[in-house]
């Protein structure tokens, strides 16, 4: 899967807007490439006005949002989104006892 330039943009100005560890550990979620090209992006980020990073939050959020109302919080429960499905979520936890 190819990222465009618009969405490498708009992942950079996301990275640019988190502290350093996030932004780290968000990087090293994707693809090396494509995070390579975020980070030279970010560090290289001219011309960025506030009403554009907003924008940026706000769609991110939109998707981090819908995602998860999408996706159910334990393994024994049904999304909204796939009632069938029996996938088990993406999470944060290590090791969860």
């Amino acid at each position: 899967m190819t990222v465009n330039t618009s969405e490498i943009r708009k992942a950079a100005i996301l990275i640019d807007c988190l502290d350093r560890e996030t932004a780290s550990m968000l990087l090293r979620e994707i693809r090396l490439k494509t995070a390579r090209e975020i980070h030279q992006l970010s560090n290289n980020l001219a011309g960025v006005t506030r009403e554009e990073k907003e924008r940026v939050l706000a769609e991110f959020l939109e998707r981090v949002q819908t995602r998860s109302e999408q996706v159910p919080l334990h393994p024994n429960e049904k999304s909204d989104a796939d009632s069938t499905s029996n996938q088990y979520p993406i999470t944060t936890e290590r090791n969860p006892e």
